[in-house]
């Protein structure tokens, strides 16, 4: 009776879509985090920048290193498996965060929950692509990233305001509990692997390598704008957008921190804005082409105006952040183009890229300000440089993109 229950509910599709939001909305939050638990550590411990900066990265850096190996358990095991029992892995990493009373401590407790978000990204792409049709991959995509955005939002302000009412140990030790209930919820809904043999495993596993799909000219090309997907809109909102607004602008940190939190809440409405788009238009490859140009005419902008004022630079920004969700499509043209029996390994390695292209811009973003700095120009040229290079890398990525086929429902 239990076993049929369980077959019952794992059939259930709106379940299965909210289950997949709250995964993306865990890994949301936790990412988001770290702009409001850093400067209490900051006060509490008595840590260096350089000491909150490894410790923040530490989620990103450890998230990274195990996409490959992820992504290959993926297609062996299945998103059931690997997804609950990732949950639980940032579940025992939260709590360690809830309890810890130093600096290491605090560490491998970022590590592991960086370990455990590992499988939530290609996990529910490929829940996506075995329950939904084709045509509409992308769209769900993008009902996903729109909705579970709201866990990002949950980890600022609201974060910030439980943390004065409340103990840091129980806030975080409710984060536990929540990741935990996920987790149970992640085996009643979504379905497992059917039984396969020893053989049907090793079979899997040498299905598509890495090395092949990196070796598809076309898994090159989406690979290509990928670097550039996510790296512009986490510069911008969470690192150099704040410096620029109080340094170039003179605004205060309260509405620099309002105009970040208006464009980091931009990108819940234009994912599900593009998900819409990706079920309509004729031309997927068309919608990324033009979302790109945009960009980087946007970010040119700022660049090369003399003085752009307050309003233009921040609805600029707003532009282009909202056109950098053209990622939506651009999963779902990786969907078409990669055999289903991959997408685990795909979904990763495309994520792999897009994850490390976060450091690598805002490492290059803050080397040409203090290159120009150095050079005795203004920080607002020197900020007017770094937007330039922003943009230069998004149209480099979009011009091999560009060569791409079409990849249309």
């Amino acid at each position: 009776m239990l076993v049929r229950r369980v077959k019952k509910i794992s059939k259930n599709v709106p379940l299965i879509l909210l289950t997949c939001i709250a995964l993306f909305a865990l890994g949301q939050f936790h990412r988001a985090s770290g702009s409001i638990f850093s400067p209490i550590l900051i006060e509490q411990l008595s840590l260096s920048g350089t000491a909150i900066g490894v410790l923040t990265a530490a989620l990103f850096l450890s998230n990274i290193a195990a996409q490959t190996p992820i992504g290959a358990a993926l297609d062996r095991y299945g998103p059931r498996a690997m997804l609950a029992g990732g949950v639980i892995v940032a579940a025992v990493g939260t709590l360690l965060f809830a309890v810890a009373e130093d600096y290491w401590t605090l560490l491998v407790a970022r590590i592991l929950i960086g370990l455990g978000l590992t499988s939530g990204g290609p996990g529910t792409f490929m829940v996506i692509a075995r329950t939904f049709p084709p045509q509409q991959f992308g769209f769900i995509n993008g009902m996903m990233a729109s909705f579970g955005g709201i866990g990002g939002l949950l980890g600022t302000y609201p974060l910030s305001l439980a943390l004065v009412s409340f103990a840091w140990s129980t806030v975080f030790i409710f984060v536990t509990l929540v990741s935990l209930i996920l987790a149970a919820v992640v085996i009643l809904v979504i379905e497992g692997e059917p039984h396969k043999t020893e053989e049907e495993k090793a079979n899997a596993i040498k299905a598509v390598t890495y090395k092949e799909l990196l070796m598809m000219p076309e898994m090159r090309k989406v690979l290509a704008l990928a670097f550039v997907t996510f790296a512009p809109i986490t510069t911008l909102t969470g690192l150099w957008g704040g410096p620029y607004f109080q340094q170039v602008h003179m605004v205060s940190t309260e509405n620099a921190g309002a105009l970040l939190f208006l464009l980091f809440g931009s990108t819940t409405v234009a994912a599900l804005i593009y998900g819409f788009l990706d079920r309509s238009v004729r031309s997927r490859k068309f919608l990324i082409t033009l979302s790109v140009w945009i960009s980087v005419v946007c970010l040119w902008a700022v660049a090369l105006l003399p003085h752009p004022g307050l309003y233009l630079a921040a609805g600029l920004f707003l532009v282009m952040v909202f056109c950098q969700n053209f990622y939506i499509p651009l999963m779902a043209h990786l969907r078409k183009i990669v055999p289903a029996s991959s997408m685990g390994r795909a979904s990763t390695l495309l994520l792999f890229v897009a994850v490390s292209g976060i450091p690598i811009m805002q490492t290059l973003f803050g080397a040409i300000i203090d290159l120009m700095l150095h050079l005795n120009f203004t920080k607002e040229q020197a900020f007017r440089a770094a937007f330039a290079y922003m943009g230069l890398a998004i149209l480099l990525s979009g011009l091999v993109y560009s060569r791409a086929q079409d990849a249309n429902n």
